[in-house]
């Protein structure tokens, strides 16, 4: 430590000065444009103030800051590497989620923003060679980038170890990430994050930490409160705006700011960090959301929720999550158990119905047989079954698919099993395979390269000697929690013939969702559970088709 320290005076460097984190950032970082930053300095983000304060500090070992997307938390990261290689000099890791997202990062804001901080060109390496991708090597410290993997948390030694979007590190990870300070008693453990999931590592650390909330000040009631999104009042295609619920004499205060740069600034400027609960010694968690943001239009968040909203009437939770979690900072709660429900049957018979805008034939490939459904579906999301049974061969397939007269894309096979004969089969009919996967989404990037997540993946082609089989992967999961609220009858129109017969039904109740080691997960209770997995591949194959919209591609909107 001591020779470090003499390497650090000598090169230039001196403990801080008696000013504000904020005030010193202003002074000598220079944020890029590549970081699509819409600040000049952190004047404007008055949030983030505090939680540099505290990381740049030396009261605390661990800092959570819980946040929503687009308000900063990348220039947060940004100015805490450019305060740590000019005025703390010691070995720093910051982690980002991949191996790619941490190369980006690197390269179009982290390196342009320390080249950019008047203190750090005279310490930068003279020799080219100690600037890689992944490191630089500053004469009086090393400073690492990397993926959130096990390679990158158990080979460095660090007095700073930052992890960015904490809530999706692996199991076990955060406790690796712990142990890179070796118990130094000047190290930082540092996560910046939006919400996670209840009962997960990251959402585990903010329950144990100190909780501080970012709080504005009314002007007529003098009362001091967090942002809440309850507070936000609208009507119909109106511009909403915020009540101020404090109390002010003999009732509420009420008063109101309306939706317009100027409100929601004055807002934010008034806002202080206010301790809520206790927690560990040492540990803080500094948390706001996006209405405390003030360059987010309420109207915005507003219309993000109505469509997460109507997303949930149709079973379709996912845009609800991803709102609470990316505009809310909350945690997300999975689903309590799903029992067994009884299945309402309508007043129509196996084979009497017309057929809709599309019917999806999908089957379910076993050792010696195949079970399938068929089922019709309009653009509403609506839904009826229409058939029901097993078959032998796949050439009884296609005779089913001709029977029907369902087209050869709207033909979706269980791949999992008799893998070979299956892609063949694909390739040879033109009908398409699904695969159920443990994850609760895929990323996709679309033609003008932006990303995104949704409940199926991107299809993968197979060469086989009858040509290419095309297979997409999907989240189980996902299908079955939408499939449970069809069923019970909150979502919208599915309907079943009075005649489908016992074993369906009672193949409907096949699993139910309970808490087991691994979280809220479903589980088989009964042998025969073949309809209610091709059910759920029907919901899949509508939503590939865009009947049944399930609005899990919302683009990442995280900004610098």
């Amino acid at each position: 430590m001591i020779a470090r320290l003499a390497t650090a005076f000598a090169k230039g460097i001196r403990p801080p000065e008696a000013i504000t984190i904020e005030t010193w950032a202003a002074r000598h970082v220079r944020l890029p444009r590549s970081s699509r930053s819409t600040f000049a300095d952190l004047r404007q983000t008055p949030w983030l103030v505090a939680p540099l304060a505290a990381i740049t500090g030396n009261d605390a070992s661990e800092i959570i800051v819980k946040a929503p997307v687009g308000s900063g938390k990348t220039t947060l990261l940004e100015v805490l590497a450019c305060y740590t290689v000019a005025e703390k000099p010691g070995p720093a890791l910051f982690v980002s989620q991949t191996e790619g997202d941490s190369k980006d990062w690197f390269d179009s804001g982290l390196l342009p923003c320390l080249q950019g901080c008047d203190l750090i060109k005279p310490l930068w390496p003279k020799d080219r060679h100690k600037v890689t991708k992944g490191a630089i090597l500053f004469p009086h410290m090393p400073l690492w980038v990397a993926g959130a993997n096990l390679s990158s948390l158990q080979s460095k030694s660090c007095d700073l170890v930052v992890l960015d979007e904490a809530w999706m590190l692996k199991k076990s990870l955060l406790q690796e990430a712990r142990r890179r300070t070796h118990d130094r008693f000047n190290s930082k453990v540092v996560l910046v994050s939006q919400g996670g999931s209840s009962g997960e590592d990251f959402e585990n650390a903010c329950e144990d930490a100190a909780l501080y909330e970012f709080s504005f000040v009314c002007p007529s009631c003098s009362t001091r409160q967090p942002w809440r999104w309850g507070n936000l009042k609208w009507e119909g295609e109106e511009s909403p705006h915020y009540q101020c619920q404090g109390s002010l004499g003999e009732g509420l205060c009420g008063h109101r700011w309306d939706d317009n740069p100027i409100d929601r600034r004055a807002m934010a400027s008034s806002g202080e960090y206010v301790f809520i609960s206790k927690g560990k010694a040492g540990h803080v968690c500094f948390t706001y959301n996006a209405l405390a943001v003030w360059f987010i239009p309420w109207a915005k968040l507003r219309d993000e929720w109505n469509t997460a909203n109507a997303a949930k009437k149709r079973g379709d939770l996912a845009p609800l999550k991803q709102f609470l979690q990316k505009r809310l900072a909350q945690a997300w709660t999975e689903l309590e158990e799903l029992e067994a429900v009884p299945i309402n049957t309508g007043g129509y018979l196996l084979g009497t119905s017309e057929q809709w805008d599309l019917t999806i034939l999908t089957v379910d490939v076993q050792k010696n047989n195949f079970w399938y459904v068929v089922r019709t579906w309009n653009r509403a999301g609506e839904s009826r079954l229409l058939d029901r049974g097993q078959f032998l061969h796949f050439h009884e397939i296609e005779a089913k698919r001709e029977q029907w007269n369902i087209h050869r894309k709207a033909v979706f096979l269980d791949s999992a099993y008799r893998v070979e004969e299956v892609k063949a089969a694909l390739a040879k009919y033109g009908w398409l395979g699904l695969n159920g996967r443990g994850e609760d989404s895929f990323p996709v990037t679309d033609r003008r390269g932006n990303k995104f997540r949704r409940i199926y993946s991107v299809p993968v082609d197979y060469k086989t000697t009858e040509g290419l089989a095309r297979v997409t992967n999907y989240s189980s999961a996902g299908a079955k929690d939408i499939l449970q609220i069809l069923k019970q009858g909150n979502g919208t129109l599915w309907e079943v013939p009075s005649d489908v017969g016992q074993q369906y039904l009672d193949s409907l109740n096949s699993e139910i969702k309970k808490q087991t080691a691994k979280g809220m997960s479903w589980v088989q209770i009964k042998d025969h559970n073949h309809y209610f997995d091709l059910e759920a591949m029907q919901i899949i194959g509508a939503t590939m088709h865009k009947l049944y919209p399930l609005l899990t591609n919302q683009q990442d909107e995280e900004a610098a």
